[in-house]
């Protein structure tokens, strides 16, 4: 099959929310207040556990990582798209929009991870009270923590890599307000079906 001529894509645009000015003034305000709302309770959390002495517990170790974890998944998405509510240029550069997707998906699905570790350690702990002590270990909580984070982390630079070596020749406007998988297919003049599973 032969190649067609076709201009490859070196930066994208986000279109994200449509509409006013005073609309999307009105959705920065909005989005700033949530944003700020969920870093400082993530922050309080994080920083609560680590003073009090009483919290150094499995449970609440679990939880100030999945606030570190929180707080990271609001900073990869939240700068990008405040900033597009403000300014005219829409633009994002090839190397920014695989960054923000590599950690847009280790945050995404380490999150995922932790509320599964949290609920099995909720398990361990309601089925076995008196066995508890002696299962969970300073050990035993850092290896599903470290183990998410490392395997998540080759994981997402895997998709990275693939989802970035397809050609981008059609259009370059991503309909949506952050780099994530499906826009990008949908833009790739690649073939994508192997992509897809």
């Amino acid at each position: 099959m032969a190649e067609d001529n076709h201009t490859v894509v070196r930066e994208f645009i986000l279109m994200g929310f449509r509409g006013s000015l005073m609309l999307k003034r009105i959705l920065f305000v909005l989005f700033f207040g949530i944003n700020l709302t969920t870093l400082m309770g993530n922050l309080g959390m994080m920083g609560l556990v680590k003073v009090e002495f009483q919290l150094h517990t499995p449970m609440y170790f679990f939880l100030s990582n999945l606030s570190c974890v929180d707080s990271c998944y609001s900073l990869t998405i939240a700068p990008k798209m405040l900033v597009k509510f403000l300014v005219e240029k829409k633009t994002i550069s090839l190397s920014v929009c695989a960054t923000q997707l590599c950690f847009f998906i280790i945050f995404t699905t380490v999150d995922i991870l932790f509320l599964a570790v949290m609920a099995y350690d909720h398990c361990i702990t309601t089925c076995n009270p008196l066995l508890y002590p002696a299962m969970v270990s300073r050990k035993t909580c850092f290896l599903p923590v470290a183990g998410s984070f490392l395997g998540e982390s080759l994981s997402s630079l895997i998709h990275t890599t693939f989802i970035f070596q397809l050609s981008f020749c059609h259009s370059n406007i991503i309909r949506h307000y952050c780099c994530d998988i499906p826009p990008l297919l949908a833009l790739s003049c690649s073939d994508t079906e192997s992509s897809k599973s």
